[in-house]
């Protein structure tokens, strides 16, 4: 669920007066005496987001993997989001994911619809519309990530965490950038915003199914989702709560919050703060 605030917020001059722009959060973090806030703000050019679609349960899988997990350590993750969706369509063949959610099944079925496709498969990797990138063509792929950053973003994006013991309370704000036209030409909520918990530096010892025996590492796996909320010609300002995962280190978690079309999933703007950015 997410809490609207007030929506008197200014724009980029709210990282300077934050505690007054997300009204209780700040009370929050002085109840939590040891708590720790931070903010992050989009640039005008697109920050384009890679999902990777995969299961522990498919042979095909560790190598696009380790492909995210190369594209974790190499890129500036001020200018890319990659999230790795674990599906459950996988788990009947004897192996359970146990990172594997319906719910991103379906984003799977829906990103794939609206790119006016039938098939969903197995590492599947997209781009914003682009629903079947090649991976496997490193240089090409990153080629078309060079390409979606040249993209001036029609929505830009705001976000400010605290993090506290056991959860994380967000504030965002999703609005058309300024000096831009509003996306798309349809009625306000022509497009949905998105909020992702991701986990790096997992691994699990499989002990049946395609990848029997072997042992699978994960980075940006995603934890939680929250949403969507309709953007589009307006602001969306508000407030949520995500449970951290039990026994995680935050050093090794992030939030990605990105905005996209309904009609054809094409990217607006993505938006990644890894908490190691956030703790001291």
């Amino acid at each position: 669920m997410i809490t609207p605030m007030n929506t008197s917020w200014p724009g980029r001059g709210w990282m300077l007066a934050a505690c007054l722009l997300v009204p209780g959060m700040a009370a929050a973090e002085a109840a939590a005496g040891a708590a720790t806030a931070c903010d992050v703000g989009s640039e005008p050019k697109l920050t384009p987001l890679v999902e990777l679609y995969t299961s522990e349960g498919c042979s095909d899988c560790p190598p696009a993997d380790d492909w995210l997990s190369t594209l974790a350590r190499e890129e500036d993750p001020a200018r890319i989001s990659l999230l790795a969706f674990h599906v459950d369509y996988w788990d009947e063949i004897g192996w359970i994911d146990r990172f594997a959610d319906p719910a991103y099944s379906q984003r799977q079925r829906v990103r794939v619809k609206l790119d006016e496709g039938r098939t969903v498969y197995t590492p599947q990797v997209m781009v914003g519309d682009k629903t079947m990138l090649d991976w496997r063509d490193d240089r090409r792929a990153r080629a078309v990530l060079r390409g979606a950053r040249e993209t001036t973003a029609p929505v830009s994006l705001l976000m400010r965490v605290v993090v506290e013991d056991s959860r994380l309370r967000v504030g965002v704000k999703a609005e058309p950038a300024a000096g831009a036209t509003a996306p798309g030409d349809g009625p306000t909520g022509d497009g949905m915003l998105w909020l992702a918990l991701y986990q790096d530096g997992l691994s699990t010892e499989v002990r049946a199914g395609e990848n029997d025996g072997l042992t699978l590492h994960h980075d940006r796996v995603v934890r939680a989702l929250k949403g969507p909320w309709a953007v589009g010609h307006a602001p969306v300002i508000g407030e949520t709560s995500i449970e951290l995962p039990e026994g995680a280190d935050p050093r090794r978690l992030g939030l990605v919050l990105f905005a996209e079309s309904t009609r054809d999933g094409s990217a607006w703007q993505s938006l990644n703060m890894p908490l190691a950015d956030c703790i001291q």
